[in-house]
């Protein structure tokens, strides 16, 4: 019924517009005459119509929505790097533990001042075919304790509309509720079974590598748009030794 409400209100609205206008053309012929010269104006100017269309819908739309995106970009990311400060830096370090093959891993990430967009696509693609050999093999008490912490925080962030169209940033705060979840109905992981272990290994890995991916899309937005933060990441990565 709203839609078609609006739809009656613009229909009106168009024909009050072409009744002002053929008001002021029937005066204009009134007082002055000159048909000819009122049905060349009237066609010069609906000639010039489809021009003034593409300039306004096409052209001005379109810097309008690039602008409107970037604006977006930035807040998304803004908001991605609050996450990995107040949780995904920690839980990457967490989780590093339970990564048996580690090593390999630190090999892909030690990320300095120079790397450019090659270097990160190059490193995303090796963490995505790396395959993570994860074992719970000590306790899962700390990841616990900070996903409860941090839930509000996390709800926060699923709620918040500029997410939402980040598809791989939203499946990996899904598949860390997920993970949170596991945990609250899970006792200490000494007395997990083998089958509870297992199906834990494969929600840290399916996270292990999202978190890292998230990371490296985070640090080259940075390392393009804010070098100066990309520094300072760099110095505190959770795979810099130093830190």
């Amino acid at each position: 019924m709203k839609k078609l409400k609006k739809y009656y209100d613009n229909r009106w609205m168009i024909l009050l517009f072409f009744a002002i206008s053929f008001i002021i053309y029937f005066l204009y012929y009134l007082f002055l005459g000159e048909l000819d010269y009122i049905l060349d104006s009237f066609i010069l100017k609906f000639a010039f119509l489809p021009i003034y269309v593409i300039f306004t819908s096409l052209l001005l739309d379109s810097l309008l929505t690039q602008r409107e995106h970037k604006i977006n970009e930035r807040k998304k990311n803004m908001i991605i790097g609050v996450f990995y400060t107040e949780v995904g830096k920690q839980l990457l370090t967490l989780l590093s533990a339970f990564c048996h093959n580690i090593q390999d891993v630190d090999k892909q990430l030690v990320i300095t001042d120079k790397w450019t967009v090659q270097s990160f696509q190059l490193a995303k693609a090796k963490i995505r075919s790396t395959n993570f050999e994860i074992g719970v093999t000590c306790s899962l008490d700390e990841v616990h304790e900070l996903l409860i912490n941090k839930r509000d925080f996390l709800v926060q962030l699923l709620q918040n509309p500029n997410l939402l169209e980040d598809q791989s940033f939203t499946n990996l705060l899904l598949a860390t509720f997920h993970l949170s979840e596991e945990l609250i109905h899970r006792t200490a992981s000494c007395e997990l079974s083998e089958s509870d272990i297992e199906h834990l290994a494969g929600d840290i890995k399916r996270i292990y590598r999202h978190l890292i991916v998230e990371w490296l899309n985070y640090l080259e937005h940075l390392n393009r748009n804010y070098p100066f933060l990309f520094s300072l990441e760099v110095q505190v990565s959770p795979f810099n030794s130093k830190s």
